[in-house]
């Protein structure tokens, strides 16, 4: 009986979570606050679905920057790299009730290349290209 081993089940140690809504909103005393942030970085709890403004907080940005980058998915590679911004600009009203976006205000037209919308040089495209294309390098 001395060697008998009781298997524990699938999970031993259950990790309770706490969600960024209820860190939010909840009326704690500091001393609860203080040690539910001490559960939070020991591991013994753990964030959940954080706020936009907690998230942001937490990477060093707004609240809005983090809108954004949930919006722009598709746009990612670009906008890391620097060649379109996070926040697209916002569009211009005249006064006719039309608006226009300040950034195609110059009037690009369907021939258009890209080289000639970022700026860049064939050459600097294709060493980007590359560079993207290939992991190794």
């Amino acid at each position: 009986m001395a060697n008998t081993y009781v298997d524990p089940g699938p999970s031993a140690r259950t990790i309770s979570t706490l969600t960024g809504q209820f860190l939010a909103r909840n009326r704690s005393t500091l001393a609860i606050r203080a040690f539910m942030a001490a559960d939070l970085r020991s591991g013994r709890k753990v964030l959940a679905e954080p706020t936009r403004a907690q998230a942001g907080a937490l990477a060093r940005c707004s609240a809005t920057a983090v809108y954004w980058a949930e919006q722009r998915q598709a746009e990612r590679c670009l906008i890391e790299s620097g060649f379109v911004p996070l926040v697209p600009p916002a569009p211009v009203h005249r006064a006719n009730g039309t608006a226009i976006v300040p950034a195609l205000a110059g009037g690009i037209d369907s021939g258009a290349r890209l080289s000639d919308f970022i700026g860049l040089g064939d050459a600097e495209l294709e060493v980007i290209a590359n560079a993207l294309s290939d992991p190794a390098a």
